[in-house]
Formats: structure tokens, sequence, C-alpha cells
């Protein structure tokens, strides 16, 4: 399969939608640490939305996604950057229950600007949570369909997210939608020899459905060299010097779960 995401519209543009999916590039992200199953299925559902919210957006924007919770799963961030970039990362204990009630945090970054919605979500999975944030921060009547696989040691994830657009003259449109989309089975929104294009026909052929370019998608970190110098020269030399550990000090990324390293030269260079 193609790590992308395929627009589209129904009913002459009263109603709009994204399809994903993603192969490697969803693969990649989850083996970076070694997670349970149950974390890895949460973070690559929480990719999955992130770059089908994001992708909407046209502008220079960083949107963020947080799940946050007080079981064994802490927390699990993702976040898409234009043009089609993800990351994510999940921190959670070895052992503990996990948790039914969690708090979900969006943000928008946008031209040096920040927009924050915060929602509580109790016994909701990803799916449900999402749904309840777009009715109570955006009022937008919203349905998600998510899929993630696991076969031969490698991750697949597939989804659809709807949308009503405003002053649709006919609610009727939205239920048909609706039911289309709950006929549509996981075998084959993750289907390889079905492409999206005769998949979302197949579906949605009666509803005069029209798709756009498809956006590309890609695991892509924001971590650097330059970054990582910026983190070590926050903190005073001595201090700095002091976490030294077998002659350097090491400035792990959560997400790519990549280190630079820096030895007692390199931080006094930083310093001078």
């Amino acid at each position: 399969m193609d790590n992308i995401i395929t627009p589209f519209t129904l009913y002459d543009n009263n109603i709009k939608g994204r399809l994903i999916r993603l192969d490697d590039q969803l693969d990649l992200i989850l083996k970076q640490h070694d997670y349970p199953d149950e974390i890895s299925r949460s973070l690559g559902e929480l990719l999955m939305v992130v770059a089908l919210l994001g992708s909407q957006f046209k502008d220079d924007v960083t949107l963020s996604i947080q799940l946050q919770t007080e079981g064994r799963l802490k927390y699990i961030i993702v976040d898409y950057q234009i043009p089609g970039n993800i990351r994510g990362y999940a921190k959670y204990d070895n052992e503990g229950e996990y948790s039914s009630d969690a708090i979900i945090t969006v943000t928008i970054d946008h031209q040096g600007k920040r927009y924050q919605s915060v929602v509580e979500v109790n016994n909701m999975n990803i799916t449900e949570a999402i749904k309840k944030y777009f009715s109570q921060s955006e009022q937008i009547n919203t349905s998600l369909k998510l899929s993630i696989w696991n076969i031969d040691n490698n991750w697949y994830g597939g989804g659809v997210l709807l949308q009503e657009l405003p002053n649709i003259e006919d609610d009727n449109l939205w239920a048909e939608a609706n039911i289309l989309l709950s006929t549509l089975k996981d075998s084959e929104l993750l289907n390889p020899s079905l492409s999206i294009e005769k998949l979302l026909y197949s579906l949605y052929h009666e509803t005069g459905i029209r798709t756009f370019d498809n956006i590309n998608i890609n695991h892509k970190c924001r971590c650097s060299r330059e970054r990582a110098k910026t983190i070590v020269k926050s903190i005073d030399i001595k201090e700095a010097k002091d976490l030294v550990v077998e002659g350097k000090l090491s400035v792990n990324c959560q997400f790519c779960n990549i280190s630079q390293d820096f030895t007692l030269n390199d931080i006094e260079k930083l310093y001078k």
C-alpha cells in the first residue's frame, strides 16, 4: 500500500471526507520503541487522526494531538506538519492497568500563534473521543472509522473521516453517508489490491463523489544536532559536565529515539 491521503466530497460538496492508508511509514514509527501491541494500536490510530485532520490545512500549520491518562498509558503525542510529515511517541509504564479516563488536547500552531482545545473523554475509544472533540469544540458533525493491523510483524493502517459542511439543506444526506460508511469492512479498507479510487467509488458511487489529488504522508522528525545544542546550552556548563557518562552527554529524541552525543570538548566549545 501507499502512504497517502485521498480527499473527496459527496453530494455536491455538502459532505467532505478523507481516506488514509499507511504502510511502511506507520511501521517505522511504531517500531522506534518497543511498545506493547495495545500501545502501538492507540499510537497508530492517533497518527492517522492527526494526518487526516492536519492535511486539511493549506498554510504552514503544525497540528498536535495529545492523549493523556492516569493509567498504564501515561500519554501519547502525535503531530502533523505541512506538507505531510508525521511523528509520534507514547509514554507508558510496564505494569498497571489501562485507564478509560483521558484528556485530549488539540493544539494548532499557525504563524507564531497557538490555538488549543481540551476535551475530557472518559470511557471512550479514540474514534469516539475524536467525534466528541469535534462535537464539543468545533460543533461539526464528524464520523471516523479507523483500522490497524499487524501482519507478519508489519503494521498497516487505514481510516476514513467524514464531516458535514455548514448549512447543509438535507439532513438525510449525512445519515445516508454514515450508513454507507458503516458497510465498509476492515478487509476492504486495508486491501492493497483494492485501489483507493475503486474503494471510494464502490462505497459512494451513488452520491456524486469527487476525489482530489493525493497527499503523501511521511515520517519525519524535527530533531537535529542544532536543536540538541540548544538544549545543552540551556543548562549551566557545570551541570552539563556532571551529566557526562562514559565520556559523553547524550541528548535523546523521544520521538525517533536517536541520540546526539556531546563530549566534554564539545560542551566547552558550546559555551565559548
